[in-house]
């Protein structure tokens, strides 16, 4: 079970990195704070996170999904008992262990105003308890000094409706541990082009492009060959950092290298995600997703389309080496298209000055001369992640 305010949701990268903490710990129950996702993408978003999980909200109380609920149909159940502003009350119960719980999922808001309507509906939800029950969440509030290890300082005012409610029901906070895993919003080219040239002003640009592609050659095989593997280096870092920042307390010491390790995370798993994404040759849509997964599926695909392992002949024997189904691919299209003539038959002109013709007007449009608007035009609508040419470069690249 986890409770995390993750601060935004929007971002296809924070998106990737939510769905693989979450499988990577075989969390079954999630509640997820502060997604700032509107109604209208939250069906979206969440399906990005997998197909195997329910989802819960409550966008009714507010437009940004400042709660979301999750879980795993084939582990737990859920029910819904009652939703308020600041928190919803569920009933979990574990398929494979036969226990029921009460669970609270808490997000409060960010007065102490705001907060003590917080206070009365807890206290309502846990009198009308008939189970086990726990609260779990983001409450936007501290119950002693030492809970806040970084800001201003505390004040009694902010700790006094916490504590007398823990005091009333009688619950206990139970230990924290883990790290933050917070967000902070915190030429190769011009050498090789320059290296090379004709008098010839296209051969020019063919040599220039021929070295610019070797020199990207080698830019890739030494710095983003292994781009997965400096993922999965990062994110291991970056989980080191925020565990030792929990432990030490002192977050100040260790946030510049948390903030350059969390941009450089960033900015290798952007680069995983184009690298797939050209190998697939899948635009990206509407999904905007970094699903991995999917594309290393495509690319699976991709490869067992293309590729030819057994024939069989038009007299019914099966073929599987490679020599004998090149020889019948040879051979088949040679009879079906034949071999080159000698001579060919001319064009009956009768047939063609007195059968269906083209108007004037028409004629004239097709023989007029493409204009460098159009030939822009369609330069300019070629997507940016299409696969490259035969000359390996994309249309990024060129345009």
């Amino acid at each position: 079970m986890v409770a995390w305010n993750v601060r935004g949701l929007n971002d296809p990268i924070k998106i990737k990195e939510t769905r693989v903490f979450l499988q990577q710990h075989g969390v079954d129950f999630c509640a997820l704070f502060e997604t700032r996702v509107r109604d209208h993408k939250a069906s979206n978003v969440q399906k990005k996170l997998g197909n195997i999980w329910s989802w819960e909200d409550k966008y009714g109380f507010s437009p940004r999904g400042r709660i979301w609920i999750g879980w795993k149909p084939g582990v737990v159940s859920v029910n819904v008992v009652r939703k308020t502003e600041q928190c919803v009350m569920v009933q979990v119960a574990s398929l494979e262990q036969n226990h029921v719980f009460s669970l609270i999922v808490v997000y409060g808001l960010h007065t102490i105003a705001d907060r003590r309507q917080l206070w009365v509906d807890l206290r309502e939800m846990v009198d009308n308890v008939d189970f086990p029950y726990l609260i779990i969440g983001d409450f936007n509030a501290v119950s002693r000094a030492s809970d806040r290890i970084n800001g201003t300082l505390v004040s009694e005012a902010e700790t006094v409706d916490f504590s007398d409610f823990l005091m009333e029901v009688g619950v206990l906070e139970a230990p924290c541990s883990g790290a933050y895993y917070s967000w902070n919003n915190k030429g190769t080219v011009r050498e090789a082009w320059e290296s090379t040239g004709d008098t010839r002003k296209l051969k020019s640009v063919w040599k220039k492009l021929k070295a610019v592609k070797e020199a990207l050659k080698r830019l890739h095989s030494t710095h983003y060959s292994q781009a997965h593997l400096k993922v999965e280096e990062f994110r291991t870092q970056l989980e080191n950092v925020q565990t030792r920042m929990a432990s030490s307390g002192d977050v100040e010491l260790h946030q510049e290298e948390e903030e350059d390790l969390v941009n450089k995370l960033r900015h290798w798993s952007a680069i995983e995600d184009s690298i797939l994404r050209q190998k697939a040759r899948i635009r990206w849509l509407t999904m905007a997703d970094a699903n991995t997964r999917f594309f290393f599926n495509a690319i699976k695909v991709r490869k067992a389309r293309n590729n030819i392992t057994m024939l069989q002949t038009a007299t019914g024997e099966l073929v599987n080496t490679r020599d004998m189904i090149q020889a019948e691919i040879v051979g088949f299209y040679t009879k079906l298209m034949g071999t080159r003539a000698e001579s060919l038959p001319s064009i009956d002109l009768y047939t063609i000055r007195t059968g269906r013709q083209l108007s004037y007007d028409a004629r004239t449009m097709l023989s007029q001369s493409v204009t460098h608007a159009e030939i822009d035009q369609a330069l300019f609508t070629i997507d940016d992640n299409k696969a490259p040419g035969l000359d390996r470069f994309n249309a990024l690249f060129i345009f």
